[in-house]
């Protein structure tokens, strides 16, 4: 017993050497030095920092942050497709949807079939709206437990007779549906 408890102990080790502990990554250190450089109000260098970081890595952060540098430079348009971007990633990301919003206000610029509507803007479809409930992660985790759901109500009906599994089994089944309709439609 007492060697398991060695061999674990040093397994334990290694694996906490082999975890980098607070290094940031190539993407990551250009990002900060990006909100450095706009800060500094030189938007310039933060749209490059920007770019190379988004050639690294993407993040609806750093497309926010890289149409915000592109709005400082006068370049709406880019602005525009760096927050569609940012939202693609994360429907929820507020300050990009909120920037978006802005930006197509002052402009008198439609959405893609998007109305207006405070601090949110509303699609015409109902999985746009889900899609902006939860992100791609989320709905695919959704699609998953509503699979193991139908599985075990299932079985649980096979081996019990039980009335309630058909029901767990069905709305599992329409919860699954529903999800991979959303995940369907946001991959589009």
């Amino acid at each position: 017993m007492g060697a398991n408890k060695k061999r674990f102990r040093s397994l334990l080790v290694l694996l906490f050497l082999l975890v980098p502990i607070g290094k940031l990554s190539a993407a990551e250190e250009l990002f900060f030095e990006g909100n450095a450089r706009f800060a500094e109000e030189k938007y310039a260098e933060a749209a490059e920092l920007y770019e190379h970081a988004l050639e690294k890595s993407s993040s609806a952060n750093l497309y926010y942050n890289a149409g915000l540098a592109a709005l400082k430079l006068g370049d709406s348009g880019k602005a525009r497709l760096q927050w569609e971007r940012a939202l693609r990633l994360d429907p929820r990301h507020l300050p990009a949807r909120n920037s978006l919003r802005r930006l197509l206000d002052d402009l008198d610029l439609p959405g893609k079939e998007a109305k207006s509507a405070g601090w949110l803007i509303i699609k015409s479809s109902l999985f746009d709206l889900a899609g902006m409930i939860f992100s791609v992660n989320q709905w695919v985790w959704t699609a998953i437990l509503s699979f193991w759901l139908i599985v075990f109500s299932l079985l649980g009906f096979c081996w019990n007779r039980m009335r309630v599994f058909p029901w767990l089994a069905l709305a599992g089944l329409l919860v699954g549906i529903f999800a991979l309709t959303v995940l369907s439609h946001l991959n589009q």
